[in-house]
């Protein structure tokens, strides 16, 4: 498998040579994220996988995501800054690699194994909104970029030639997490999330 990722890889870097003749495809859905640690609640977005398959059963891809996640009334945020009212939602920009293996287990179904490596940049502008009884304030947010990796297991549905539906079923972890900090609190960016995503697959 080491071989076979490695080959993938190289293969990748000889997109602009080789790309028109192998299939291609691209992987457009959603995705919701149910985050382990105690920073957010959840988060969700949107994000593109367009995927090469130099074999008949492996691809490799390039990804592109922006999602939102929402800070937990539970985070240290909260907590320390005793305000009854609290909100803030970051935005993560994600573009990475990954690869992809696909079974058949029927004529229009494929079981499909993905992995994949991210560079997740935190968007400026996030403001937390802090409020008490009639008194309220913002205060910006701070993420560093972190580095993540996800896997995944799912189906993908033939409807006809050209359309196929797709869900997945996934695990994310921060493979250097990043930071987070507003005001004088600052703490690791925990990315670390079960995740769920679902779409279509376009056919080139």
């Amino acid at each position: 498998m080491n071989a076979r990722l490695t080959a993938a890889l190289l293969a990748a870097l000889a997109l602009p040579a080789s790309a028109e003749y192998v299939p291609k495809d691209a992987r457009l859905g959603v995705v919701y994220a149910m985050p382990l640690g105690d920073v957010y609640d959840s988060g969700i977005g949107a994000e593109i996988h367009y995927r090469l398959w130099y074999w008949e059963t492996t691809a490799v891809s390039v990804i592109g995501s922006l999602q939102q996640w929402e800070l937990s009334e539970n985070s240290e945020f909260a907590q320390e800054a005793d305000f009854t009212g609290f909100k803030g939602s970051p935005a993560f920009l994600q573009v990475g690699a990954g690869i992809d293996e696909q079974r058949e287990l029927s004529d229009h179904v494929r079981l499909n194994l993905h992995a994949d490596i991210r560079y997740c940049n935190g968007l400026s502008g996030a403001k937390l909104q802090l409020s008490n009884g009639d008194f309220s304030r913002q205060q910006s947010v701070d993420v560093s970029d972190a580095i993540i990796g996800a896997v995944g297991v799912g189906l993908e549905v033939e409807i006809n030639r050209d359309w196929t539906l797709y869900v997945e079923a996934g695990l994310q972890g921060g493979l250097i997490p990043g930071e987070i900090a507003s005001g004088t609190i600052k703490m690791d960016n925990e990315l670390e999330a079960p995740l769920l995503r679902a779409g279509t697959v376009i056919k080139f």
